[in-house]
């Protein structure tokens, strides 16, 4: 996943041209990738039609949770013996909570979940995408799984034992593509748009009664989703829900990775300078503008730092090397690069 970007003369030449894409099962995560994402839980932003060329412009979008997804061998997690048919695992940080993935050249599908001793297994497979991804795509898929434990796995120690069964049903469409600018750069982007409908069936048994079921519900979700072929991106770039009236619900999940095909650059209308540069600790920056926050990427596109509302960043502790600094001001961003010695 971690590929250089290109170097300085690069990140400061400029967009390159941007066209529809088609994704690949290459584009998508392979064992060793990771990536972090934010969640901004506040921010409004523009949902546009469907339809070519378009342009999302959110590089205010801001970091109010952050999550690390690795993905992994099966074999070297917990309960990977039980996903047979598995060929890749994801692991959600610290929390103990894994997804496994049956991924081919032409489709990635969701085989099962673990959390603890719980594992969710799938009768029916649940498809991710089908590749190669491109605009125009649609997909229907349909999808069961069970998960089965014990009532106090599941919190309910009242409960012998509990199992949860989920059917589903979800409508995919490559809707829209065009450019998508994030606090971290601009990628060119596929937009998927998704419905999902689906119906959890709680079941609870306490000896000596048979299987009972104590909880039925039924949820619409409505979602849109961006693919890039960005060889620094390996997993969605940018999501958000949807009502049912087509406005954002709840936060926008975004991934914290800078774009390599197309380098990192400045659009702003907004100048900074920074010195010294090269510098061994402190990097100071100097503007007629306020800084609301500053984002330090290394060339692997990995975010190393992130502060706000100042005009000075230590970067003493960095390891020696090149590295983006990406100041957001007025909901502009600017892109400039120094080296740490």
């Amino acid at each position: 996943m971690k590929k250089s970007l290109l170097f300085v003369a690069s990140i400061l030449a400029g967009l390159s041209s941007f066209s529809q894409i088609t994704i690949s099962s290459s584009n998508l995560a392979s064992i060793g990738d990771q990536t972090i994402n934010s969640n901004d839980t506040v921010s409004s932003i523009t949902i546009t039609a469907a339809g070519p060329s378009q342009t999302w412009n959110y590089p205010s979008l801001l970091d109010h949770e952050r999550d690390t997804i690795d993905f992994v061998d099966p074999a070297t997690t917990p309960n990977g013996s039980n996903f047979p048919s598995s060929n890749l695992a994801l692991s959600f940080g610290s929390s103990g909570t894994y997804g496994y993935f049956s991924k081919t050249a032409s489709v990635m599908d969701i085989v099962g979940g673990s959390l603890g001793n719980i594992n969710a297994t799938y009768s029916n497979n649940q498809t991710l995408a089908v590749f190669p991804v491109t605009y125009g795509n649609t997909n229907t898929d349909t999808y069961a799984s069970q998960a089965k434990g014990t009532g106090a796995e599941f919190g309910e120690p009242a409960a012998d034992s509990i199992r949860v069964n989920i059917t589903g049903t979800s409508y995919s469409t490559v809707d829209a593509w065009g450019t998508l600018t994030t606090p971290m750069g601009t990628f060119n982007v596929l937009r998927s748009n998704d419905t999902t409908y689906e119906t959890t069936v709680i079941e609870g048994k306490a000896a000596p009664f048979p299987w009972t079921v104590v909880n039925t519900q039924i949820d619409t979700t409505y979602s849109h989703s961006f693919y890039t072929n960005d060889a620094n991106s390996k997993w969605i770039l940018l999501s958000y829900n949807l009502d049912n009236t087509g406005a954002k619900d709840g936060g926008v999940e975004w991934a914290r990775v800078t774009p390599a095909s197309t380098s990192i650059v400045n659009n702003s209308t907004i100048d900074f300078n920074i010195y010294p540069n090269p510098t061994t600790d402190i990097l100071n920056i100097t503007g007629k503008s306020k800084i609301d926050a500053i984002n330090v990427i290394s060339l692997e596109g990995k975010a190393v730092m992130n502060v706000n509302n100042t005009n000075t960043v230590n970067v003493s502790n960095l390891t020696n090397g090149t590295y983006v600094i990406s100041i957001l001001s007025n909901k502009e961003v600017v892109n400039l690069t120094f080296t740490k010695e």
